[in-house]
């Protein structure tokens, strides 16, 4: 597994052992390759919830691996004490398991199949809360004014069964416009917009454009816009 050379156990200021790389300059780098994946610790419950095999690390990060391949093997390597990127003189010798190739490739596969799950599981989330969002923040039930990166939640077939985002901006990151919720137009020819009075003349557009677009895309003949507080 380490057949390149200059690999050395490094302590740490702390008292942990890190397997390292010694490079051209003299400097320490983390061998990253005998790594498992690893994520934060706010997916504890998530991870519980899904029944997600993991380890807590000594920086408190969950360590995740695949149950049906775990197998760790010894490297001896020279110790060395390390501070940051500069490295001590050769202390001797340190002996420590590290996981497999085998294990390592099979996290890391283990960790990929779980990332799409908590995907999963983060896009409901959001769909809920974004539904009470619309019911508590929309005046007039048709729209509600949104602000936000442009997340998975705003991506084609996630919301737009159900709701028409309207983006106001150029930016292909970055969401500020309007949220429609397509029911609420159903048979009409005409609607009423209820918007921030901030937002008005962005909703409307140099000369209307902006709102004529809109008309045109939700198939409609004409929409009023209005400020929330108006009648």
């Amino acid at each position: 597994m380490f057949e390149e050379y200059n690999i050395f156990w490094g302590e740490q200021p702390n008292g942990r052992y890190t397997l390292n790389h010694l490079d051209s300059h003299g400097g320490a780098n983390f061998l990253q390759k005998n790594l498992l994946p690893r994520y934060t610790s706010c997916f504890a419950d998530t991870f519980k919830e899904l029944g997600i095999n993991y380890e807590l690390s000594d920086t408190g990060e969950l360590l995740v691996y695949d149950p049906e391949v775990v197998e760790y093997e010894e490297v001896s390597a020279p110790l060395r004490r390390l501070c940051g990127y500069q490295v001590g003189i050769v202390l001797g010798t340190h002996t420590e398991k590290v996981p497999s190739p085998k294990m390592v490739q099979a996290a890391k596969e283990y960790s990929q199949r779980i990332t799409d799950k908590i995907h999963d599981i983060g896009l409901v989330k959001e769909k809920k809360d974004f539904e009470n969002y619309f019911a508590a923040e929309s005046k007039d039930g048709i729209c509600v004014w949104w602000e936000n990166d442009a997340d998975d939640l705003l991506q084609p077939g996630n919301m737009d069964d159900k709701y028409f985002p309207f983006n106001l901006t150029r930016c292909e990151f970055y969401f500020k416009g309007l949220i429609i919720l397509k029911d609420a137009l159903k048979g009409k020819q005409t609607i009423t917009l209820k918007v921030p009075k901030f937002h008005i003349s962005r909703v409307i557009g140099k000369g209307g454009a902006n709102i004529k677009r809109l008309a045109d895309e939700l198939g409609l003949r004409y929409i009023k816009v209005v400020a929330c507080d108006e009648d």
